[in-house]
């Protein structure tokens, strides 16, 4: 990355991005590059993803409101930025973002959300989401009822574990982007981390909260938390497979660097 500014899209439906501004930080800042937040009004009408942005990241949440924000304008000049040689990443919901198609809970009438050509759509795949059935969670919830620990392997090689929380796996008939990693305690290996380039510029989509570490999520665990048990071994789990997950994350860095 030549340039020296790094953003994080926070606005109406974005998560929270403690853990992925740490992260962020801890793995740019020593290289001499800041991490700082924009939203749609910096978009919109401050043209702030100009040619001195190294990475755009659109992080967790819910993809909806992030569409109420940026549509339409926003979402021209997102792509526009990337054309002429931006980076994108998206995380869960930034990766439905990206998608030409999205079907999240299509089995769930209150929480069916189906979507073509609506959203960026800047990669050819269909974000299918929730992984419920997979891997044995209930339908989508913000606590840990919905969350897991999954095994990743990055390129048909190394394995690493990752926080899963509502997130795609990513269908296509016809691929044109590269599968960095895959599920690997799924049936059939569905693609989890893919990248794909778009005019000059890259875009990486992860279905996983790479970002998430045991420690901090054992932060916010008490004894009055309906999820309490399930989140307490997720926690753990992440925890104790730290080191795998932190590879995991540089590996993604890294992929803007090549």
């Amino acid at each position: 990355m030549a340039t020296s500014k790094i953003l994080i899209y926070r606005d109406y439906g974005v998560s929270d991005l403690t853990n992925l501004t740490k992260g962020l930080r801890c793995y740019f800042e020593p290289k001499g590059i800041e991490v700082s937040f924009t939203d749609a009004s910096a978009i919109i009408k401050d043209d702030i993803l100009n040619k001195n942005i190294s990475l755009f990241i659109m992080p967790g949440g819910a993809a909806t409101p992030f569409l109420q924000k940026l549509q339409v304008q926003g979402n021209d000049k997102i792509r526009d930025y990337i054309f002429q040689g931006g980076n994108y990443l998206g995380i869960c919901a930034g990766a439905y973002y990206a998608c030409r198609n999205v079907s999240f809970e299509t089995d769930i009438e209150p929480l069916a959300i189906k979507r073509e050509n609506e959203l960026l759509s800047i990669v050819q795949a269909c974000a299918v989401g929730t992984l419920k059935k997979e891997l044995n969670l209930r339908p989508y919830m913000k606590n840990e009822e919905s969350g897991a620990v999954v095994k990743l392997q990055w390129q048909n090689q190394d394995i690493y574990y990752a926080h899963y929380h509502g997130g795609p796996k990513f269908v296509s008939e016809h691929e044109n982007y590269d599968i960095l990693a895959r599920y690997a305690d799924i049936e059939g290996n569905p693609a989890a981390i893919i990248r794909q380039n778009y005019g000059k510029g890259r875009i990486v989509l992860s279905g996983v909260h790479f970002e998430d570490r045991g420690d901090d999520l054992i932060k916010t665990l008490h004894a009055l938390r309906i999820d309490f048990d399930k989140a307490q071994n997720i926690a753990l789990k992440l925890k104790q497979n730290e080191q795998s997950r932190k590879i995991l994350f540089d590996k993604i860095m890294s992929s803007f660097e090549k």
